[in-house]
């Protein structure tokens, strides 16, 4: 990936597919930490806060986009990295939804720390309109919610009707350019697997509900004055790898590299849990870079790699509802 695509700064709102660092341990003792190996084998070699081997998709961005890794703001109180901050913040926090999940900041109070931010660090609107937010939720809101006794349209509409109203704030704020994902199909994911579900089947209705109304959302706000907004399309690149994933080197989508036999664990993702004695209740696989899945639900830096690129370099995984033919997100970056 190389590094000509500059942005003034890179602001990241969301959940553990793009945290780089800030859900807290005791934010909820009973939801397995980042901070615990065998999480960052890969890269940096610790943990470092991100639920994958290594590197995430944040941290894929930043690099497209000429920046560092935006820093985590639960560190923020560090005066080592005021300095970084002017080049983006990270307000994402793993099990993060648009409601209140699982005890971790919403989404609102994520756009509320990034609003507290611009006071602090001085954030002048030329650089805000310069600058990108990158947006990923990935269905806690779903996890924590009995959706078919609410009504899954119903509550669907709601967590769209949420993002977006988080979306205009950000755009009030000075925000103009936007990278929103959608969600991959969970059913695909080993931690649904192991309970029996059918890839592309289980879950669809929902998955289907809420990209189709994102989509429609998204072009909505492409309409606010200067605003730009790409949509990373999740669903299309993920159901690309699964057709042909030795293409991309990955042996394995079905399963994770970090799992937990039987009954095991006490893990919600199977991975990195251990018993009162310290022994390890987990798997590891030898070749992380193998597998698309590092836990039941979070890719490795390898499967991050795949998708990064097929949003980067290729046509028809990413959505721009501004433009009549396919685009990649090199395209919408150079016109940005």
């Amino acid at each position: 990936i190389c590094n000509g695509d500059q942005a003034a700064a890179l602001f990241v709102f969301g959940d553990s597919y793009i945290d780089t660092g800030n859900y807290n341990p005791p934010m909820n003792k009973n939801i397995v930490s980042a901070w615990k190996y065998p999480y960052g084998i890969t890269w940096p070699g610790h943990p470092s806060g991100r639920v994958s081997s290594g590197r995430l998709l944040t941290d894929y961005t930043a690099q497209i986009l000429g920046l560092p890794s935006p820093v985590p703001y639960r560190l923020l109180n560090s005066s080592t990295h005021h300095m970084v901050a002017w080049e983006g913040i990270n307000f994402a926090v793993a099990y993060s939804g648009v409601f209140d999940t699982f005890g971790v900041p919403k989404l609102s109070i994520q756009v509320g720390q990034f609003k507290d931010s611009i006071t602090s660090q001085k954030y002048d609107s030329h650089h805000l309109k310069q600058s990108i937010a990158l947006l990923s939720l990935n269905g806690n809101d779903y996890s924590a919610t009995n959706v078919t006794a609410v009504g899954l349209e119903k509550f669907v509409k709601s967590v769209i009707a949420e993002m977006e109203l988080q979306l205009r704030e950000l755009y009030k704020i000075g925000i103009r350019n936007f990278m929103v994902s959608n969600n991959l199909p969970f059913d695909c994911q080993p931690g649904y697997l192991q309970s029996g579900a059918v890839c592309f089947n289980t879950t669809m209705d929902l998955v289907s509900t809420h990209n189709n109304y994102l989509s429609q959302a998204i072009s909505e706000l492409s309409n606010l004055q200067d605003a730009n907004f790409l949509i990373l399309d999740f669903f299309a690149a993920f159901s690309h790898v699964i057709s042909n994933p030795y293409a991309y080197g990955i042996h394995s989508m079905s399963k994770s590299c970090c799992s937990s036999p039987g009954n095991m664990s006490s893990s919600i993702v199977g991975c990195a849990d251990y018993d009162e004695q310290g022994r390890a209740q987990y798997r590891l696989c030898k070749s992380p870079e193998e597998f698309f899945f590092f836990d039941w639900y979070h890719p490795t830096q390898k499967g991050w790699q795949v998708m990064i690129n097929l949003f980067y370099y290729q046509c028809g995984f990413v959505q721009d509802s501004c433009s009549s033919s396919p685009q990649s997100l090199a395209k919408w970056l150079s016109h940005r």
